[in-house]
């Protein structure tokens, strides 16, 4: 049960990302697909901060995303908390979001 709202932020933040991009039935195909994905269904069925990370990771890459747009206070604060979330799930992960956010810079 804790890590049930990990999966639930990770499926918020595919939806919101997915109807920026593509509209309502693109946001809809890419939860549909996300939360079909084997290993998402692994992670958030046991007990390990892996979902919690990417809860994080994903919650902080769409704030970025939308902090380069139009960055602001609001949306650095919310970055900040994306970050600290997959931070302070696991340390590792500030390799995967340092990869992350150069690809999005570079893009």
């Amino acid at each position: 049960m804790g890590i049930l709202p990990f999966f639930v932020l990770a499926c918020v933040v595919v939806w919101r990302w997915g109807r920026r991009l593509f509209g309502e039935w693109g946001a809809l195909a890419a939860v549909f697909l996300f939360t079909n994905t084997p290993p998402v269904l692994a992670h958030a069925g046991v007990a390990t901060m892996d979902m919690a990370v990417g809860a994080g990771v994903c919650s902080a890459l769409y704030a970025f995303t939308r902090w380069l747009e139009e960055p602001d206070w609001k949306r650095s604060i919310l970055f900040g908390v994306g970050l600290a979330l997959a931070l302070l799930a696991k340390f590792s992960s500030i390799l995967v979001v340092r990869v992350c956010l150069l690809t999005l810079v570079l893009l």
